[in-house]
Order: C-alpha cells, then sequence, then structure tokens
C-alpha cells in the first residue's frame, strides 16, 4: 500500500492478485496495481466493479518490465504512471482512508520483551527476522539471518510496528494457490518499541 505524495523510486516487483489482496486493498479504498490474477480474482475484479490496474488485460502502459530479473519478477511502476493510468480509467482520486492511530506509549503498556522476533513459514529454509534496535527504536529485517536490503538504497528494511495476523487458510488446487480467511478472525500480535 503505497499513500504518498512524493515517493519517486519504482514500485515492485509486482505480481499477480489474489481474492485475500483484494479484500486487503477494499479495506483501504485502494486502487490495485498488478499482473495478471487468479480465476476468482479476475471474477472478483470484473464483476464487482473494482479499481484495478492489470498490466496483462486493462492497463499495460502504465507498467515497465527491468532487464536486471527474470520474469516474473521484473515488473514495475511507479506513482506516477499508476496514477496516469487511474486518471485514465477515471477511477476515484480522493478516498477516505481508514486511520489506525497508536498511542505514544504503544506496546510498552503490556504484554512482554520482543527485541527479536522470527517468523518461520512452511518452508524450512526460510526464516523472516526483525531485531529491534532500541537507539532509533525500529525494527530491522533479516531474511536466514542477513539483512534484508531495499533494491534501490542498499539500507536495511525497516518498521517501526509489525502486527502478525494469523488467518485460516488453505492450498485449494495443484499450482498452490491460497484461501485465506480473512472474516473469522484469528490470533494477532502487535509489536512495538520492543515490546509484544
Amino acid at each position: 500500500i503505497f499513500q504518498s505524495d512524493d515517493f519517486k523510486d519504482p514500485i515492485g516487483p509486482i505480481r499477480s492478485n489474489r481474492p485475500y489482496l483484494i479484500e486487503i486493498g477494499d479495506t483501504f479504498n485502494a486502487i490495485l496495481a498488478h499482473a495478471g490474477a487468479s480465476t476468482d480474482g479476475y471474477d472478483i475484479l470484473q464483476h464487482q466493479g473494482k479499481a484495478y490496474l492489470d498490466e496483462i488485460s486493462n492497463a499495460g502502459s502504465y507498467f515497465w518490465r527491468e532487464s536486471f530479473r527474470k520474469a516474473p519478477h521484473n515488473l514495475y511502476s511507479n506513482i506516477e504512471k499508476l496514477r496516469e493510468g487511474a486518471a485514465h480509467k477515471k477511477y476515484k482520486d480522493a478516498v477516505t482512508i481508514p486511520t489506525y492511530p497508536f498511542s505514544d506509549v504503544g506496546a510498552t503498556v503490556g504484554g512482554m520483551a520482543a527485541t527479536k522476533v522470527e517468523i518461520h513459514f512452511l518452508l524450512k529454509d526460510y526464516k523472516v527476522s526483525y531485531a529491534f534496535d532500541e537507539a532509533r527504536k525500529i525494527y530491522a529485517r533479516s531474511i536466514n539471518d542477513k539483512p534484508h536490503t531495499d533494491l534501490t538504497t542498499e539500507e536495511q528494511l525497516t518498521a517501526t510496528n509489525l502486527v502478525i495476523i494469523g488467518a485460516a487458510h488453505h492450498t485449494y488446487d495443484d499450482y498452490g494457490r491460497l484461501e485465506i480467511d480473512l472474516q473469522s478472525g484469528g490470533p494477532a500480535v502487535l509489536f512495538q518499541l520492543g515490546q509484544a
């Protein structure tokens, strides 16, 4: 989700869309930018009047492919091109965006110390972790214990707030497509200021 008036860098890689991503986008009244979608994703986009820019079906000129990466990980755009595409499609250029304000004390009011956060996915050789930097009051992201860096700035990715949300999910076809239930609720943990 990009909400910026002055972000000039390329955005990407941009990948395909799925129903649960459309649902998250709806939460923010977002215009969805993607390259293709699952069959269920296209059904929602095309029959429910969603605002979307798809490199494959309706907005190819607002994206570009980079030669330094292999497809499908080489599709990019930027805020200027995406806004141009949205204007061409006559999508709303101003919407109400929900706010989720944080208190100054954040998670430090309760909870427990969380200076290291590890997230394990189904692949045992793929671990995402965050280490809290007390001096800067941010979490620094690593993948398999190596800093995860921004392609442009080469700086390690950081976040002030981390939210890990659990949701029931299952693979529903031979391609490994997921169905994720974002409606039924599940466990969630907020990480802020070294606390969980």
